[in-house]
């Protein structure tokens, strides 16, 4: 913060809180623009597009530039959803060994994901581990109500020859 003095900090604050949300504001007003006026929409495209053929990047320069900012996109969405870090997420997969907690697969890209799906009582918040796709959604079909899983694992065990 630039300012010791309390009073000139406080003021600080509320100034740059005020100009967030007239930029939040503005923004705001733009998308809704965009989405509602096909003139701004095409001129937006075209501008875009100049913009786009004058500074033209390679596709390692693109690979590289997502790559970069790939780990932070991670940890920031694991935080926002989940309330845990990229750290935390990464100690429990070496936890369990690579695999998913409920039927041991380590390559959750079978599945067509990139990574193990975070589990989580969707009641509490908790995170309970992760997970390969399908048994995430597996378990979220039946999470609410645990009583009809027990009667699911009942019908597979009466029912198996």
């Amino acid at each position: 913060m630039p300012y010791k003095d309390p009073e000139k900090a406080r003021a600080y604050r509320r100034k740059w809180k005020k100009s967030a949300e007239q930029r939040k504001k503005a923004a705001d007003r733009s998308r809704q623009r965009y989405a509602e006026d096909p003139d701004f929409r095409e001129r937006n495209k075209a501008a875009a597009e100049k913009y786009q053929a004058a500074n033209p990047l390679t596709p390692e320069e693109v690979k590289a530039h997502n790559a970069k900012y790939e780990r932070s996109r991670r940890s920031s969405g694991l935080q926002k959803k989940y309330g845990i870090t990229l750290e935390d997420y990464e100690q429990m997969l070496e936890e369990q060994n690579g695999c998913c907690a409920i039927c041991g697969v380590d390559n959750p890209q079978c599945a067509g994901h990139v990574n193990l799906s975070v589990d989580h009582c969707h009641e509490t918040g908790k995170v309970r581990g992760l997970l390969c796709g399908p048994c995430n959604s597996t378990l979220g079909r039946f999470e609410p109500d645990l009583e009809v899983l027990k009667k699911v694992l009942e019908y597979l065990v009466n029912t198996t020859t």
